[in-house]
């Protein structure tokens, strides 16, 4: 069984939700937009990072042809406030794991 994930990485997992577009973004620019990201100083880059790397390992989010691509649950996950959306991404991790 995989340990669970800490409450800082699913909300920095829920905030690169709200940053990758629905049709997807250059993994590049994804990167770039982690150190402009308006988090209070809530999140730094490496934040952002873990919380992409959960994104990838609950099949969230995908990487093709150097392209980040959300899932159309993660679409809807970005939608979701709060800890309904926390709620969301510990519901996924307890399926896949």
């Amino acid at each position: 069984m995989s340990v669970q994930p800490s409450q800082h990485q699913i909300r920095a997992a829920i905030e690169v939700a709200r940053i990758v577009d629905a049709s997807g973004n250059p993994y590049g620019d994804v990167r770039s937009s982690y150190r402009l990201a308006l988090t209070d100083g809530a999140h730094r880059v490496e934040s952002f990072v873990a919380g992409e790397e959960l994104l990838l390992s609950l099949g969230l989010l995908f990487e093709r042809d150097g392209r980040l691509f959300p899932a159309e649950a993660l679409t809807v996950l970005a939608r979701v406030e709060g800890s309904e959306a926390e709620r969301v991404v510990r519901a996924r991790h307890a399926s896949v794991f």
